[in-house]
């Protein structure tokens, strides 16, 4: 059995004209299923066989009411594959009644009965070569029987209609084939009537700021992340970075109405000792460079409304700094100000007469992962016509 890594989440579940809280992991499954034919994403499915006249009684009818919250425009455009975990079989008797971006909700045969089974709801396959690969995704396709539908009440709208519409199996966890592939937490996207909440709350407001560490990259242009509706904006940042580090962050940037010329404006920080990380030694990539010829510029950066722009700001930690370090951070466009406070506990420890300690040797641009090479956009190296030492 292959090991995934789960994290747990809480959703609010639309079901039967109620709203209920159900606690959903999301984890990654590497080589639980094949890729190539079933897709990256998958959601386990188990159902109890609870509930009145659900299962055998009625024909073999499950009703599952996902809540997937994807991010792709077209969700009912592409196919959806149920499985037997138990024979590793499609499922052919499925009825697909409703697909959008927010919910799926599908009827399905249990074949073998109580147990696990999974929905795969982007399945695609390859259609250009092994060293150009073009996935396409599969189209909606119906398998179920005829006979199966009626008994379903896909057709007959009778009592059994009524009945398999309040049964449901339980959405046990969000799966994805591996880390890459992850769409925890910045794809799994807030609902309209949650965006349309905020931003009634935040009418007067001409933009919101959500502050993200490095390891949570702002991926959506036009949705909010449901974490940034869990937790608000203007929340403050805080980050672990370590000594002589070039610590990376972002501020996510929620455009109310549109916005022009919007600029980033750094304090200093301070620990208790009075150490200070200087304003001069922070920059914000989308708004200050350095060009190929090494001269320094300004880039203006505009943000249509409803929109969504990351603005990834570096922090050059010095080798001697330690302990926490607080301050703040300003977000200005349209005559407007956020600020946004700022704690970074820097940790490691300086060793020897040359400052190496952890992650100081090279800054942390060994581990890119960490986007410790944000600062390399403006890098001045090899300008000079003169021989690199040594």
């Amino acid at each position: 059995m292959q090991k995934t890594g789960r994290v747990l989440f809480l959703l609010f579940v639309l079901f039967g004209g109620q709203l209920s809280a159900q606690q959903i992991s999301y984890s990654v499954c590497p080589g639980c299923w094949n890729a190539d034919s079933l897709g990256n994403q998958r959601v386990v499915l188990r159902y109890e066989g609870s509930g009145s006249g659900v299962g055998k009684a009625m024909g073999g009818v499950v009703r599952a009411v996902i809540p997937w919250r994807r991010r792709d425009e077209d969700a009912g455009r592409k196919r959806i594959i149920v499985q037997d975990s138990a024979t590793g079989a499609r499922v052919r008797n499925v009825w697909v009644r409703s697909v959008t971006r927010e919910v799926g909700d599908i009827l399905f045969e249990p074949v073998s009965g109580k147990g696990a089974y999974y929905v795969y709801y982007m399945p695609y396959r390859n259609e250009g070569r092994s060293n150009y690969p073009k996935g396409v995704y599969w189209k909606p396709d119906t398998t179920a029987e005829a006979g199966w539908l009626e008994a379903s009440a896909h057709k007959s709208g009778g009592a059994t209609a009524r009945k398999a519409m309040v049964e449901n199996a339980i959405v046990a966890e969000f799966q994805s084939i591996d880390s890459f592939n992850s769409v925890y937490p910045m794809e799994v996207v807030a609902t309209a009537k949650e965006v349309a909440v905020l931003k009634a709350k935040y009418k007067d407001s001409a933009f919101l700021v959500f502050p993200e560490d490095r390891k949570y990259s702002i991926r959506m242009r036009r949705d909010l992340p449901y974490r940034w509706i869990r937790n608000g904006p203007g929340a403050p940042l805080y980050g672990m970075p370590g000594v002589g580090e070039y610590y990376a962050y972002q501020l996510g940037v929620y455009a109310l109405r549109s916005l022009n010329d919007v600029r980033v404006r750094f304090g200093e920080l301070r620990n208790a000792e009075g150490q200070r990380i200087t304003a001069d030694s922070m920059i914000c990539i989308n708004t200050d460079g350095v060009s190929y010829d090494g001269r320094p510029f300004m880039k203006r950066v505009d943000v249509a409304a409803a929109q969504v722009q990351a603005l990834w700001c570096v922090v050059r930690v010095p080798y001697d700094a330690g302990g926490v370090y607080t301050g703040t951070v300003s977000v200005l466009a349209g005559g407007r100000k956020t600020v946004v406070p700022v704690r970074l506990n820097v940790t490691g420890r300086v060793a020897g007469d040359h400052g190496v300690g952890t992650f100081a040797a090279d800054h942390g641009v060994g581990e890119p992962a960490k986007m410790t090479r944000l600062l390399w956009l403006n890098s001045r190296l090899a300008l000079e016509n003169t021989v690199i030492a040594p």
